[in-house]
């Protein structure tokens, strides 16, 4: 039964309102052709497609380019509207960037025959991407292992600033413990130097009493002679 006019702007609305926030919930949107220049995608490939797409928090959607293109300019994202052109499906990734493009890529290098579908661009984090940015999207590790190899860096440079800190008061007090000890023995020299100075100014003085001592005694002989 076809709609009503009323019903069938309703329709349209409503379509172009799940596109706008299809593309706001997904960390990245891809477009594509599935026709290309031959017979296009068979039902065969394009449930395959979009099994593997699931299999990364991923969807495939065909909307009509009209309603797509309204929508993305009402997003502010003009530059993908040029792209709505001949045959157009959105893939929308909800949870990694780099899983989604990933499982597109892979699909594609099993298609052989048939190369289908192709990218056109793509949009993530309010901007637009080409094809090439998805393709390199696609080569990196998935978001859990960038996330664990950051947390082990982050870590592993916690765990060495730790130890600095740990290592700095020991070396510190140990340097202390060092002065310490030299400032005691330093101490201990100087004490020794101080008793042969005293002893060897006793030495002095009374070599000088007896020397006085003498001339004394020889003064007097020489007057009572």
């Amino acid at each position: 039964m076809a709609l009503s006019h009323k019903e069938a702007i309703k329709k349209k609305q409503h379509d172009i309102e799940e596109i706008k926030q299809k593309i706001g919930d997904a960390q990245i949107t891809i477009l594509t052709d599935y026709r290309g220049d031959s017979k296009g995608m068979s039902v065969k490939m394009i449930t395959e497609l979009r099994n593997k797409l699931r299999e990364a928090k991923g969807e495939y959607k065909i909307y009509k380019n009209t309603l797509s293109s309204i929508a993305v300019k009402e997003m502010k994202a003009d530059e993908l509207a040029d792209h709505f052109k001949g045959p157009t499906a959105m893939i929308f990734g909800y949870e990694d960037p780099a899983s989604t493009s990933k499982a597109l890529v892979e699909f594609l290098k099993g298609q052989k025959e048939n190369p289908l579908p192709t990218i056109k661009a793509g949009y993530m984090e309010g901007e637009y991407i080409n094809e090439d940015t998805i393709r390199r999207l696609a080569t990196l590790p998935p978001k859990p292992v960038l996330l664990g190899n950051l947390l082990r860096v982050m870590n592993g440079s916690i765990q060495g600033f730790v130890n600095i800190l740990n290592g700095v008061p020991r070396s510190f007090v140990t340097v202390l413990s060092e002065i310490k000890d030299k400032k005691e023995e330093m101490g201990e020299k100087v004490e020794k130097v101080e008793e042969k100075v005293e002893t060897v100014e006793t030495v002095e003085t009374v070599k000088e009493t007896v020397e006085t001592g003498e001339k004394v005694e020889e003064k007097v002989e020489k007057e009572e002679g």
